[in-house]
């Protein structure tokens, strides 16, 4: 009976070491059944946006263009609240589903300069740290800040 009991205690050990070593984002989830492109499509709203650990989502969400923004499964995104705001563009995944891609390829209303990568650069490269059905945590370096946004679906 001995035996039995540690046989199941090591088993179930490297179950959960395998399980944990095979965690694709550092902030989970640790297992999901739909693919990250099932995920990360749907409309995304800003939770929190911190830049150097400061929180800038009141700013973010004070910009007279900011708008939830809209991941389609073929690869393009759309943000628009009025036809002066309208942008659009594309997003792909690395190899490895663990960074994203975003490219503004259209702002309707250059002249509007949004709190921090959004809209401001052409390619932002985001490192994923959380990719569940409901929530996307990004984060990337632009212009000598540390970024980081939290994203809800709706």
């Amino acid at each position: 009976m001995r035996s039995k009991s540690t046989l199941l205690i090591l088993v179930s050990f490297l179950v959960i070491v395998t399980i944990e070593s095979c965690t694709k984002y550092d902030d989970g989830p640790l297992i999901s059944l739909r693919s990250a492109k099932e995920r990360v499509t749907g409309t995304w709203e800003v939770e929190s946006l911190t830049a150097d650990g400061n929180d800038s989502t009141q700013a973010l969400k004070g910009q007279p263009c900011y708008a939830k923004i809209v991941l389609i499964d073929f690869g393009t995104w759309s943000m628009a609240t009025y036809p002066e705001c309208g942008t659009i563009g594309s997003w792909q995944f690395d190899k490895n589903c663990k960074h994203i891609y975003i490219v503004a390829e259209h702002f309707a209303n250059s002249s509007i300069r949004l709190v921090g990568p959004f809209l401001n650069a052409n390619q932002i490269n985001w490192n994923i740290k959380r990719l569940s059905n409901k929530q996307l945590w990004i984060e990337t370096d632009y212009e000598n800040i540390h970024w980081q946004v939290h994203l809800n679906k709706d």
